[in-house]
């Protein structure tokens, strides 16, 4: 079909909620966006990070928080919302969002995103599952760093104490032996941080960043491969689902986007999410 005149979209402060077919398309008159719906849910035509993009696959996405997308983050309040559809909101405190620059939770001290009503409640776990971050890290200062834990002993994602390694810790500590310091700027910059996590087959726990095609760590030990969910992001959870513990301990970084996939992602698709966010992340 060609178009020789101007397309009008129609303009919306919100995704519609009825009367919604594969396909159809407004402009959201909030955000100043484009916003199709794909046949399970609206998702902005271009990307919600500013980066340009083909968007995020959403087959077995289970969770998606974006700092910079105003359906997930208005600016303000308690509730830093889940906008894969599956409405697995988690609990921030609005003193860890900085507005500025890049949108951002700051886990870098007392603050964390935490999951369930009143108490804590891990996100459904699976036999392959990626979990993603575009996040700083904070630089290790002789203490553990907690990406994602679970109500039990599981770390799923973790630095070691004692130098720069990333890893996990599935009641004993496992060394992939990849140094954080390796990552351009890890300290400053929204680097994509990708791992993939199995219960099933070997590699049972693997890192790759940005845009990158193969992993840059592994383990092979089947007890690296957390068989439990997550319920807290970005620290260590003290068994409450405060969003505040002045501890400080294991805190993280600064997270901007956090996903959660049901299976392991190709790394086809790990591209198409890394450009999803790269231009507005300057990564």
């Amino acid at each position: 079909m060609a178009l020789k005149g101007q397309l009008e979209l129609e303009n919306l402060t919100s995704d519609p909620a009825s009367s919604v077919t594969t396909g159809q398309m407004y402009f959201n008159t909030t955000t100043n966006k484009v916003r199709v719906y794909n046949g399970t849910q609206w998702e902005d035509a271009s990307s919600g990070g500013g980066g340009g993009g083909s968007g995020i696959p959403t087959s077995g996405l289970e969770l998606h928080l974006d700092a910079a997308d105003s359906n997930s983050y208005s600016g303000s309040g308690s509730t830093w919302s889940d906008i894969s559809g599956n409405n697995r909101h988690f609990n921030v405190s609005a003193s860890a969002f900085v507005s500025t620059g890049i949108k951002h939770f700051d886990f870098t001290g007392q603050y964390r995103a935490t999951y369930g009503p009143g108490y804590l409640v891990d996100i459904p776990s699976y036999t392959n599952r990626t979990i993603i971050a575009f996040s700083t890290i904070k630089s290790l200062s002789n203490n553990y760093q907690t990406l994602v834990r679970g109500k039990n002993a599981h770390h799923q994602v973790i630095c070691w104490d004692n130098g720069f390694n990333l890893g996990t810790a599935t009641n004993n500590w496992y060394d992939s032996g990849y140094d954080i310091t390796s990552i351009p700027n890890y300290t400053t910059k929204f680097n994509g941080q990708f791992y993939r996590i199995s219960t099933a087959s070997s590699p049972y726990w693997a890192f790759s960043l940005n845009g990158n095609t193969s992993n840059q760590a592994t383990l092979t030990n089947s007890a690296a491969g957390s068989d439990q969910g997550f319920c807290v992001i970005g620290q260590y959870h003290n068994n409450t689902v405060s969003t505040s513990n002045t501890s400080n301990a294991q805190s993280w970084g600064k997270i901007h986007a956090f996903l959660y996939y049901s299976r392991h992602i190709s790394f086809a698709e790990q591209t198409t999410i890394y450009n999803y966010y790269k231009t507005a992340l300057g990564i």
